[in-house]
């Protein structure tokens, strides 16, 4: 309708279309995502120039897709060069500037590259945490993603206290069945398994697979893969 409206180059067509394109990563649908986030880039930078922060977003959630699909070196550029467009436009200490830093601290988490990634999932958590408080769902994301870092690391008493700390936010902030809780509570598990803590992992993982079925649905990759991880804990 808004492109009937107003053309497909108009920005609000193009906020449309990257919607359309994260809903269909949350499916995972990440061929049709990949190909309405390439387009809104495209576009926008014709329409925008490819310095305007709605570039830097967009080339952000671009980078996400695809992560999604294994290309990090691509995922990579995307968001180097949004966290690039993002600081010059809306300064270092934005909070969507956190959100680019945490981001960009996964990909080279997947990369391998751990002492960079934990830089800058700890400056996303400050950045956050200094412009939204303590009890924000972003910094309860970015908590998540720090103990990711911490985790890998082998800092399992670390990433269990940002998980645990991540969680409690989010439930606080959101709603106990959110996906969000769900993924924190999947991560929680991931870590108490390493800890041993057998009891405690089967709970978060139970938890999180009954949020993702009921959000994503019983076939969706999220959830099989906690089921997984569920039926491959030994019995209690």
């Amino acid at each position: 309708m808004t492109e009937a409206a107003v053309g497909p180059d108009y920005v609000d067509a193009l906020r449309r279309r990257d919607q359309l394109a994260l809903l269909l990563l949350d499916l995972g649908d990440y061929r049709a995502a990949r190909a309405e986030s390439e387009r809104v880039v495209q576009r926008g930078e014709q329409a925008l120039g490819p310095d305007h922060p709605d570039i830097a977003d967009w080339r952000n959630n671009l980078g996400g897709v695809l992560r999604e699909q294994g290309d990090l070196v691509g995922a990579r550029t995307q968001y180097e060069v949004s966290l690039q467009i993002g600081e010059e436009a809306l300064g270092p200490d934005h909070p969507e500037i956190a959100t680019m830093r945490s981001n960009f601290g996964l990909v080279l988490l997947d990369l391998g590259d751990l002492a960079r990634a934990r830089a800058q999932c700890e400056r996303a958590l400050q950045i956050s945490e200094q412009t939204l408080g303590p009890n924000h769902p972003d910094v309860g994301e970015s908590r998540n993603n720090l103990g990711c870092v911490l985790r890998e690391q082998g800092d399992l008493v670390g990433a269990r206290t940002q998980y645990e700390r991540s969680l409690q936010i989010s439930e606080q902030a959101l709603r106990p069945d959110h996906p969000v809780v769900g993924i924190s509570r999947y991560n929680l598990g991931i870590v108490l398994r390493e800890l041993r803590d057998l009891a405690g992992a089967r709970t978060q993982f139970e938890s999180a697979l009954q949020i993702s079925e009921q959000a994503l649905g019983p076939d969706h990759v999220q959830t099989r893969e906690i089921r997984q991880l569920l039926d491959g804990l030994p019995p209690l």
